[in-house]
């Protein structure tokens, strides 16, 4: 059972006795806490530290426990430590610099200072020494085991990433997922200049390293691929369309796929040729030895062997050298064998010649000794008539 209050009465008077003293109470426990109440805000003179949820706070304000900020009608979320409050920034700022969420651009995540200077990632490993793992200039440089980066991107040490699982080897590997490309291109790489490097597994069985092109921006411009030292002339170079250069940048006749500067050395070289089996056919002609030596005393070489100058000045295809020479080894060959017959031809007529003397000396030395019997019996008739 209960009486309701009514205005007016002396029922008002208790009303507002016990609303003074429940304010009284009120404001005499704030001021024991050291918080003052003035219109809708409350504040505290304290000099110490306020905790929520502890009793033995270490920072100007502990919360043991969660922490939640619910953010303005403006729908930014921020913890300031300036002066004014940024209300189209939300984040961790300050008057010297901070970390900013900028949802009012487009989402962006700044880490930046408010002065536009340089800002770092430090660690403490032991809890005194600061060492610094990363530094963005202002420029836009990024360094990392430097503080001083000297392009876009710097690191000073190795770096690691992870390579493919089937892969045994510990070193540093890049995945490139066959038929894609790992490309490496100029600065400067514009319709001008649109060549650069490409990395391609062109299927699974095969690696490629070569040049391409920005189809994009230009027509097709490959550059050359060279491999030495960091000065000087390439060691080797793959020109555009395949020529290969080996001591040399440039060559005269683009006809020659290897092009060499210098000397060679090799176990077994193979080179395609045709043969000159046509020496032995029958109805090869085979230039008399005469006329031969007329041909040489005029020209001073061989018939259908290049001349020296013209070897000086443009070169030996081995292939078809090989074949003149094979001609001329089976030539003389051919002359051999026509000398041997003609040797052979002359032995057998001397031999026929020696025997037909063989026979006529014997008949006479027969002739002979018949002489002699004869004069012995007309010398024993003689002695025997006297």
């Amino acid at each position: 059972m209960y009486t309701k209050l009514q205005p007016g009465t002396a029922n008002t008077l208790f009303y507002r006795s016990v609303s003074f003293l429940l304010f009284f109470l009120l404001c005499h426990s704030v001021t024991n806490a050291q918080w003052t109440v003035s219109s809708n805000n409350i504040y505290s003179n304290n000099t110490g530290n306020v905790g929520i949820g502890t009793s033995t706070p270490n920072a100007k304000l502990e919360v043991d426990g969660n922490l939640l900020l619910l953010p303005p009608s403006a729908g930014q979320m921020y913890i300031v430590n300036g002066t004014t409050v940024d209300n189209t920034k939300s984040g961790i700022r300050s008057t010297t610099g901070g970390i900013v969420f900028n949802s009012a651009n487009n989402g962006k995540l700044f880490f930046n200072r408010d002065t536009y200077s340089d800002t770092w990632i430090e660690s403490s490993p032991d809890g005194v020494n600061n060492i610094e793992i990363a530094t963005f200039k202002a420029n836009g440089n990024v360094g990392i085991g430097t503080t001083t980066p000297r392009t876009t991107l710097d690191v000073n040490g190795s770096f690691y990433l992870t390579r493919p699982s089937a892969m045994v080897d510990a070193e540093s590997t890049i995945g490139i997922p066959a038929g894609t490309l790992l490309g490496i291109a100029p600065s400067d790489l514009s319709a001008s200049n649109p060549g650069y490097v490409t990395f391609l597994f062109p299927d699974n069985n095969s690696f490629r390293i070569g040049t391409n092109y920005d189809g994009h921006i230009g027509s097709p411009s490959y550059r050359d691929l060279q491999f030495g030292r960091f000065t000087g002339d390439s060691y080797m170079t793959i020109k555009d369309g395949g020529n290969v250069l080996i001591g040399k940048t440039s060559q005269t006749n683009t006809g020659y796929k290897l092009d060499v500067n210098g000397d060679g050395r090799f176990n077994e070289v193979v080179v395609n040729t045709t043969g000159a089996d046509y020496v032995f056919d029958p109805g090869y002609r085979l230039s008399s030895l005469p006329a031969l030596d007329a041909y040489v005393r005029k020209e001073h070489h061989l018939p259908g062997i290049t001349p020296a100058a013209q070897m000086q000045q443009e070169g030996l295809d081995i292939g078809d050298n090989q074949t003149r020479l094979l001609a001329k080894i089976e030539e003389l060959t051919l002359y051999l064998i026509e000398q041997n017959k003609e040797t052979q031809a002359l032995k057998d007529q001397q031999e026929k010649e020696t025997k037909a003397l063989k026979d006529k000396i014997k008949n006479l030395e027969e002739r002979n000794r018949t002489l002699e019997d004869l004069e012995k019996r007309v010398e024993k008739l003689e002695d025997s008539r006297n």
